[in-house]
């Protein structure tokens, strides 16, 4: 999959993801924090495909948020920047930490159960930040919630192309 690298400020991204992600984050009982610093370095990066990650992990925060908090928050970080989506969910048994990002995975697939997916989203995080030069990982505690921690390089992969100047 091509890569169309351009220099992305983070805080313009997340505005944009705050305003299209607007209406998730109007669910009942779920509070809404974005804690995102001015001064963050640009990435080096394709702005479709992170948009694609965080926008994924946001929704995710929410749908498994019955009560509580999303926090949607950014630092810089050994070379490049974390993100890290944090929700006080329903979390994610220790167990199952690896099994999430694979294909057509979900902790309930029972006919009944009450969060709608096919299993890809995680999966296609993954996937995408594979290609970014990036990797995730989650922290959670069943009945506490889960954080997702998105790290990237601020230089572009070796692998990817540059997109041209506009």
């Amino acid at each position: 999959m091509p890569l169309l690298l351009e220099d992305v400020q983070l805080p313009q991204l997340l505005a944009v993801l705050d305003a299209e992600t607007r209406e998730t984050q109007q669910k009942p009982g779920v509070r809404f924090e974005w804690t995102i610093p001015t001064d963050l370095p640009a990435l080096r990066t394709d702005r479709i495909k992170l948009k694609v990650v965080l926008k994924n992990l946001i929704v995710n925060a929410v749908k498994f948020t019955e009560a509580g908090t999303v926090t949607v928050d950014a630092r810089a970080s050994d070379g490049g920047l974390e993100l890290s989506v944090a929700d006080t969910g329903i979390g994610i048994p220790e167990a199952a930490h690896s099994m999430i990002f694979e294909a057509f995975q979900q902790l309930d697939s029972s006919t009944t159960r009450a969060h709608r997916g096919v299993g890809l989203g995680l999966y296609i995080v993954s996937r995408l930040l594979d290609l970014l030069g990036g990797r995730i990982v989650v922290e959670s505690i069943v009945g506490s919630g889960s954080t997702f921690r998105v790290w990237l390089p601020l230089e572009s992969p070796p692998h990817a192309s540059s997109a041209a100047p506009v």
